[in-house]
């Protein structure tokens, strides 16, 4: 979040050094991998209540409501199942087969990414300079040998 803010912050300035390929790229890369991570629970909010109040495939809703809404159902689901899938098909190929089953666990830790990234922008608004460093070296693998 704070590099796509430094990167945006001077836009007319950055309109000069970058063509506008390269600002649009910026834009959808980064601001719309920060805006999927937050808005990813609230959509599956949305299905869940919709699901339980059973409003979701309403037969009220008018024909291009429901075509709408399949299509974003299925653009949901291909996309798990093709993001599991890649992941699964890549760990197999290098010859992590066990590891190849984790990837059913992909939708729990898009949820955790999504729980960081509001802890992020929590501290973001709250404490700008913090900076919260992985400490290195505590590996046994790190240190030193002793002679």
């Amino acid at each position: 979040m704070q590099t796509y803010l430094v990167h945006t912050r001077r836009s007319a300035k950055r309109c000069q050094a970058l063509d506008w390929r390269s600002q649009f790229g910026l834009h959808v890369l980064i601001g719309g991998m920060l805006l999927s991570a937050l808005v990813h629970p609230i959509v599956l909010a949305i299905i869940g209540w919709l699901s339980f109040t059973g409003n979701l495939l309403a037969p009220s809703a008018s024909t291009m409501e429901r075509a709408l809404v399949w299509i974003g159902l299925a653009n949901l689901g291909l996309g798990y199942v093709s993001a599991m899938l890649a992941a699964a098909v890549a760990s197999w190929q290098r010859g992590w087969r066990r590891l190849s089953l984790q990837a059913l666990l992909m939708p729990a830790y898009w949820l955790l990414i999504s729980f960081a990234s509001y802890r992020a922008l929590l501290q973001l608004i709250t404490a700008p300079h913090l900076w919260e460093k992985t400490a290195h070296g505590h590996s046994r693998a790190a240190r030193p040998e002793r002679s």
